[in-house]
């Protein structure tokens, strides 16, 4: 039953989205339509694909780079909940 609670809990922070959203502003148009159609639209990497007209394997290397280049810049940003930032001064006041 704990395990229910568990995943009832946000991940995020609402500053975090903004964040995210921010950062899919910043892409090259194509790895942020493969991301709106990926996580948005619920496609597969085949789907994606079809609809661009390219192979399965240049949508999943835009997958994959878009989402190295979210995880670098949120993980950056000094007010995502889960930055480096934030990390460092976590250890600072414990010390």
């Amino acid at each position: 039953m704990n395990n229910i609670k568990l995943c009832q809990t946000p991940l995020f922070t609402a500053i975090d989205y903004g964040i995210v959203r921010e950062v899919l502003t910043e892409l090259p148009r194509v790895m942020a339509l493969v991301i709106e159609m990926r996580f948005w639209k619920h496609r597969t990497s085949c789907e994606i694909a079809m609809e661009l007209g390219v192979s399965a394997k240049s949508v999943d290397h835009w997958l994959s780079q878009a989402m190295k280049v979210i995880r670098d810049r949120c993980l950056r940003h000094p007010e995502f909940s889960r930055s480096r930032h934030r990390m460092i001064e976590a250890i600072r006041k414990s010390a």
